[in-house]
């Protein structure tokens, strides 16, 4: 039981704390006539420092310039012909994450490719022509393939990828193959909830507060901790 709890709980922490800043959101309610909490997270694919995007008074413009950067694995950013990455600059709240991807002012946009244009610039081309509706302070610039949902369902614990953007808002649990993460759950409850998404304050970044109980065997075992964000918008 141990093991198997160490093991989720290490993967969902890794996770939430290399997510886009202030990606991470909670969602509650029923499936199934069953209790269930999500907590919904955007994984970084890459980053890098830009030079110059579109931004408000601006014109629209579907390109911004960026510095070379590598992905996750270490390997030269690559976005290919069906992409579906998207972009954030300075986002402060979920609510400027999981947007319209057809908007045409926000601050996360879809890819449409990527060229190196020197040594020393990249430009990444959007889908359309954009404004971003503020500067980043740190010129920070995120990536990401696509949203990624844990959920606590009945006595278990799931992951689920492999959707966009653009069906984030249509479900609590979300389309794709639920992989299951740990089992011998507690049931949810309400009172002492599963999942908790805490604002960033001026002293830290945002905090995501993981209470998780498991029983088996009439032992009952409770892993209570907060992740940290690591990256500032």
């Amino acid at each position: 039981l141990l093991s198997s709890a160490r093991f989720a709980i290490e993967r969902l922490n890794r996770e939430v704390r290399n997510a886009v800043p202030n990606s991470v959101e909670v969602k509650t309610g029923s499936v199934g006539g069953i209790q269930t909490q999500c907590i919904e997270f955007l994984p970084v694919t890459a980053s890098s420092i830009y030079i110059d995007i579109p931004v408000t008074p601006e014109l629209k413009s579907n390109e911004i310039f960026v510095i070379p950067f590598k992905d996750k694995f270490g390997n030269d950013y690559q976005c290919g012909l069906s992409c579906q990455d998207s972009i954030s600059i300075y986002p402060l709240s979920p609510d400027e994450i999981y947007v319209n991807t057809g908007q045409e002012q926000g601050k996360t946009f879809l890819i449409d490719s990527v060229m190196q244009i020197s040594a020393q610039q990249w430009k990444i081309v959007m889908n359309r022509a954009v404004l971003f509706d503020d500067e980043s302070p740190t010129q920070r610039a995120y990536i990401s393939s696509g949203p990624v949902t844990y959920c606590h369902f009945n006595q278990s614990l799931y992951r689920i990828d492999g959707y966009t953007l653009a069906e984030n808002d249509n479900y609590l649990f979300p389309p794709g193959t639920p992989v299951l993460m740990a089992d011998n759950m507690s049931l949810f409850n309400s009172v002492s909830p599963t999942f908790k998404a805490i604002d960033a304050t001026l002293q830290r970044n945002s905090l995501t507060q993981v209470n998780l109980g498991f029983e088996l065997n009439q032992e009952i075992i409770f892993f209570n901790n907060d992740v940290h964000s690591q990256s500032t918008p």
